[in-house]
């Protein structure tokens, strides 16, 4: 060959590379080529993340193949514009949304997909009225109406057995407790500190029975403080110890020797981690980080709060929640508070580490607490009314490991999804039943119920 054929060539492979090049990055932004009129037109996708795998999935009655690797599907060249996306599966409830796709970018999706026939395993857990149920579900509180028996029995699903009560004291202190009783669950799930109407009770685990004690009315404390304390948590660094809040009088309150040692004053609230208390002083009107033992005291954040005479707070990786006499607030470390709502009752209130969830009757609204860089690609906006319902809402929680939340209207129980895009969240059946209560565990993708008497687990999707 000679030098001159050589160059041409060269050359003509270069114009090939770079023709081809620009086709791929063309590509790659969404553009495709019409063979009809050779004209460049943009596109957009769709990406399904399926649950379960295995599924039928449709874009504008089209139907497309699933990976068998992943379970997902990828659609690709897609005109921009409204397009709608059915999954189906046998035995479950299909889900259906119509969705813009715009061009050059690809719309996710989690379609999650429910069996239309549940199977419930009963537990054996019969005649139960209320049940208290500790966050992982490693104890069950169960208020009994089977004369002849305790009021309240405690059930271990690992051992899936009652445990007895320890002794007859602790049977007479557990008739105490009432469906509307407060209980916070130590971390470990073995102990709880719970508030009655008139008293402030511990319930321990002792290897395989439940001791349950009075910390207030039956103890020497109540000679020492006429009226029920407002907040007792105890001490995570000693287990006889609890903290106390009487008013705004901050005192630790030691079981053993029955001492009662006061801390400081001006306090509308605290909090206790495994480390750190965080107090809320009402003079400063703002929240405070210390030790365990109320010193080093160095401000949360920089921002006053005026007008809180009396709140609960939860503490997350870069906020507080208070459940505070002038409403709910989202009280960042980082910038301004924000009051999410003046009217809430805390029993229909959820939060997680991603948002804040409450409820009323016939609303139920978000507020999402994440970085503005970590939202979902869903969501555009900070809060939001996620549902309005035309009969009673009246339980919600977190679906585990998905963009979903469980709740329940009426009498029946649902998987709501998040993602409200194209105006549609997609709402399907887990249970219905008479008069249903519901536990979900977040970490584990389960859901117990309580209804007619009985308790029964489910596996979710």
């Amino acid at each position: 060959m000679t030098y001159r054929k050589r160059r041409i060539l060269f050359f003509v492979s270069v114009g090939a590379f770079l023709v081809l090049s620009a086709l791929l990055l063309l590509y790659t932004f969404g553009y495709r080529l019409s063979l009809s009129d050779l004209t460049l037109r943009e596109t957009g996708g769709i990406f399904l993340h399926t649950n379960p795998t295995g599924v039928y999935a449709a874009v504008d009655a089209q139907t497309h193949t699933v990976s068998l690797l992943t379970g997902n599907v990828f659609v690709q060249n897609l005109e921009p514009g409204l397009h709608t996306i059915s999954v189906s599966y046998p035995g479950y409830q299909p889900w259906e949304k119509t969705i813009m796709v715009e061009p050059h970018s690809v719309v996710e999706l989690s379609p999650l997909l429910l069996p239309l026939v549940s199977s419930p395993a009963v537990l054996p857990t019969a005649s139960t009225t209320h049940m208290h149920v500790s966050p992982n579900a490693t104890l069950f509180l169960l208020q009994n109406n089977e004369k002849n028996k305790d009021a309240y029995q405690t059930y271990d699903p690992a051992l899936n057995r009652m445990l007895p009560a320890a002794d007859a004291l602790s049977r007479t202190r557990v008739a105490g407790i009432t469906p509307a009783a407060h209980v916070e669950w130590a971390p470990d799930e073995q102990s709880a500190v719970i508030e009655t109407a008139d008293d402030w009770l511990v319930l321990s685990r002792i290897n395989t029975t439940i001791s349950v004690r009075s910390l207030y009315k039956h103890s020497k404390l109540a000679a020492l403080i006429p009226k029920k304390p407002v907040s007792m948590v105890r001490d995570p660094s000693h287990p006889a110890v609890y903290f106390i809040l009487n008013g705004s009088e901050f005192s630790r309150w030691d079981t053993e020797t029955e001492t009662l040692q006061k801390i400081l004053q001006s306090i509308a609230g605290f909090a206790v981690t495994p480390t750190h208390l965080i107090l809320w002083d009402a003079q400063s009107k703002g929240p405070y980080q210390t030790t365990l033992q109320a010193t080093n005291a160095r401000p949360y954040a920089t921002s006053s709060l005026p007008g809180i005479t009396s709140t609960r707070i939860r503490e997350y990786n870069t906020h507080l929640l208070l459940f505070a006499n002038n409403g709910l607030w989202w009280y960042p470390n980082n910038q301004a508070p924000q009051l999410l709502t003046k009217s809430y009752i805390p029993a229909q209130t959820v939060s997680t580490d991603a948002y804040v969830l409450w409820w009323d009757a016939h609303t139920l609204t978000i507020y999402w607490t994440l970085p503005q860089q970590d939202m979902p690609l869903y969501q555009t906006e900070r809060m939001e009314t996620i549902y309005t319902s035309s009969g009673t809402i009246k339980n919600a929680a977190p679906y585990p490991e998905e963009s979903y939340i469980v709740l329940q209207e009426n009498n029946t129980i649902y998987a709501l999804e998040l993602d409200g895009r194209g105006g549609k969240r997609n709402k399907q059946i887990i249970y219905e039943g008479t008069n249903p209560q519901f536990h979900v565990p977040p970490e584990e993708k389960i859901i117990y119920i309580l209804d007619e008497g009985s308790v029964v687990s489910m596996e979710l999707p």
